[in-house]
Parts: structure tokens; sequence; C-alpha cells
């Protein structure tokens, strides 16, 4: 489903939930799985796409500067810039304004859009305000900077947050709690309901309705979801397992001090990675619970989306007009995909 929009297909009624094969199944069991990431994987309430294994994609920083909570509205989100004049690359120095709107199209795209019941909503005061941030932010990526997290930036106060992150294990965990003076939040992306922590799915598969061999289909869909399957195929860090059994044997082999290297290096900089403590299994487990819809892009919308904001930044329309136009576009855009 990588790419595909599959919250058309299900609006359609194009893909089986596989819900009620995984509740027909002799040996599986929805408690069998991370619950937290099967559920924001739903569409309304069903389960249409199967997955070995997710990321996260939010924002981080440090808890005194961001705020102690995960999550945040657009007027907590902006109150942050506007206390840190000193952060002239808040997000780090590969983030342009560009970026951020893309990030915008992925990852806030379900509070802009009812795929189900095929309306758009760009024309608010929501939209309207993170497209007149953007155009705060630089225009082009800071070569001297290099690298999306540059610990001297971060060290300096020039950059006060990580966007985006796919955040895939307990090694970024550490990470990026060294980067930020040994303190993490997940603040995720703003939005009206302080709830912009997004799944991103890693090989989702799904079964067609018009498949002549669904039992087929899902003896071998199925083989993902197992815990030998997710051990045996899949790296340390390439990403949180949704099988709870594989998850907890993964966790337990991090937290044996001697089995795998204990450093990370970008430049100059090192931090070492420690072994995971009950406080940061608590983190982790309260991030993936608070996961809200999954991350997802469809080029056309984004193109939609990425023209508007060119002729806002060109000074063509402004900010509400542009919310209007990608509004008037993306409805009929999306009332087409709707049939």
């Amino acid at each position: 489903m990588t790419g595909l929009p599959i919250e058309v297909f299900v609006a359609r009624g194009l893909l089986i939930d596989l819900y009620e094969l995984i509740d027909s199944d002799p040996e599986l069991r929805r408690s069998d799985f991370l619950q937290g990431a099967l559920r924001a994987a739903e569409i309304n309430g069903g389960l249409y796409q199967a997955f070995p294994l997710f990321s996260i994609n939010t924002i981080v920083g440090n808890p005194s500067v961001l705020g102690a909570e995960t999550g945040w509205n657009i007027d907590e989100f902006l109150a942050v810039i506007e206390n840190n004049p000193q952060a002239d690359r808040a997000m780090g120095t590969m983030v342009t304004g560009d970026l951020f709107m893309r990030e915008v199209a992925s990852m806030h795209i379900d509070d802009f859009i009812d795929w189900t019941a095929g309306t758009t909503h760009f024309y608010r005061d929501e939209f309207v305000r993170l497209l007149e941030f953007s155009n705060t932010l630089p225009a082009e990526i800071d070569i001297a900077g290099g690298i999306l997290n540059d610990p001297e930036f971060i060290a300096s106060g020039r950059q006060i947050m990580t966007i985006p992150i796919n955040f895939s294990s307990f090694t970024d965990l550490y990470i990026h709690r060294a980067m930020y003076g040994g303190d993490l939040v997940f603040k995720g992306f703003p939005t009206d309901n302080r709830n912009g922590n997004a799944i991103s799915v890693a090989s989702g598969l799904a079964i067609s309705v018009g498949n002549e061999s669904i039992s087929g289909a899902w003896e071998f869909i199925r083989t993902f979801l197992t815990e030998q399957w997710q051990l045996e195929n899949t790296w340390r860090d390439g990403g949180f397992l949704t099988n709870k059994a594989a998850f907890e044997t993964r966790l337990a082999d991090y937290m044996i001090e001697s089995a795998f290297p204990r450093t990370h290096s970008i430049g100059d900089w090192v931090v070492e990675i420690g072994t995971p403590t009950i406080a940061d299994v608590e983190q982790i487990m309260e991030l993936i619970d608070s996961l809200s819809g999954t991350q997802g892009i469809d080029i056309t919308l984004t193109n939609i989306i990425m023209e508007g904001v060119n002729d806002f930044k060109a000074g063509r329309n402004s900010a509400e007009d542009t919310a209007r136009i990608i509004q008037s576009r993306a409805s009929i855009f999306v009332a087409e995909l709707g049939g």
C-alpha cells in the first residue's frame, strides 16, 4: 500500500478488514500485537493493511524549551518559536519552508481531508497560519550546517527541535536525548487536538475484496505478523515490531549491555548508547499509545498543495487566498477519487 490512497480504497469498499481474518485465525489474536500501532493504522475502526514494523513521525526537543507534555496546538507551537528568537534554524539546518509544508501534506493531511465523506478543509485558520509560518523559514538548506541534527546548533540554541524525524528504536531515544541535553519530549506535529504523533508504516499489505483466494492471500500476509518472522527478518534499529512477543524479545536484546556497539557518532560528536530503563520503556510505550493516524502522501495532492505554496511565496496570492484555492482544487481531486 506504500504510496497508494488507502483511505480512498476503503471508502470505495475495495479492501478487506483484516481484523476479520485475525479474529478467525487459529493462532493469531488482536491481543498479540501492539494495540497503539494497530489503532493508529485503523480507518473507521477497521484494519486494512498489515505491517511487520513501523516508525513514528514526530517532532522532538527538550521539554524545558518545548514544554513537558506530549502534543501541542498551533498557538503553543508558534509561542515556542516566538519565545526563542535566537533559534534562527529552529527545526534544523536542512528544514526549509517548502520542506515544512511537505510535512504538513504528509503528517497532517487527515486533519484537512475526510476521505470517507469526500470533503476537504484547507480553507481554515489552522492551515493559513501554518502556511504563514512556513514563509518565515529559510528558503534554502544551510549547507554549512550540513546535517539535520547538528549537535553544535542544538547546544547553542539555534536549533530547538527536530522535524521531521522517523523515530524507530531505543537507539534513537538515546541519540536525541543526548543531543537535547539529557531529556526529550515527543511533541508531535501541532494540531488542534494536540495529538500529532503519526505512525509511519513499512511495507503495508492489503487484500482486495475481489481476491479469488482470500485464504491464500491471508496465509501469505500473516507470515509477516508472526513472532518468528519479525525476529528473523528485521534488524534491531530498523523499526518497532508490531508483534508484541517479538517486540518484547527485541527489547530484551537492547538490555544486554555488551551485545551491541554502544556509541554513535555524528562527525566529532560521540554519544554513548545506554541500556533502556523501565522509565525509557514506559516513555516509548506511551508514545506508541499516543499515535493518531498514519503518515502518508499522495503525489497529486502534494503537488496541488505545493503549487499553491509556491504562488504564496512568490507573492501572487495571500495566505487566505492560497488556502481557498488549495481547498477548491483539492475538493475536485478528492471528489474524482471518490468516484
